[in-house]
């Protein structure tokens, strides 16, 4: 499931961007980052100067956005990765899918009730889009192995990653 295009949104110090810009997965590319926070009322607040360093060491190779609409159409498949505040996971998927994203991976809990989780798989099926919820930790596995997923009661694609032994 993995896809050429890779969308990002809000930096907010996750792993995912910096393991496909460090090339641990070579079956995605980073082209966007959407970061309203740092590119906007925040960039002179904690953590705008770090997010400003890692906005210059990578730009050219991947695209900032302050906003979802500001970024361009996706002319293919493209997968997004949303990691940002629980409350606001679900604007970010329903704009995202809207603004023409194939695959969405979400961070758990993903949505700050069930009923919340349930409409965005729905209207997600509904527009042709693909979501998955995923531990961050899980993520990069999904991408990489082809092993069947197991299926939670409310038909969640749920992804585990077995314990490394010490």
């Amino acid at each position: 499931h993995a896809a050429s295009n890779y969308l990002h949104t809000r930096h907010n110090n996750c792993p995912q961007a910096k393991q496909i810009l460090d090339g641990d997965v070579p079956s995605a590319t980073l082209t966007d980052i959407v970061e309203p926070w740092f590119l906007g009322g925040g960039a002179d607040g904690p953590g705008g100067a770090e997010f400003a360093a890692f906005k210059a060491e990578h730009e050219g190779k991947v695209r900032f956005h302050a906003s979802i609409a500001d970024m361009p159409k996706p002319d293919g498949n493209m997968m997004a990765m949303v990691c940002t505040r629980t409350a606001d996971m679900p604007g970010y998927v329903d704009e995202l899918v809207d603004h023409g994203v194939s695959h969405v991976f979400l961070e758990k809990p993903g949505a700050p009730t069930v009923d919340e989780l349930g409409r965005m798989k729905d209207d997600c099926a509904a527009k042709g889009a693909t979501i998955w919820m995923v531990r961050a930790a899980a993520w990069k596995w999904r991408l990489h192995e082809t092993a069947p997923p197991r299926r939670r009661r409310c038909g969640w694609e749920r992804v585990s990653v077995p314990r490394r032994a010490s």
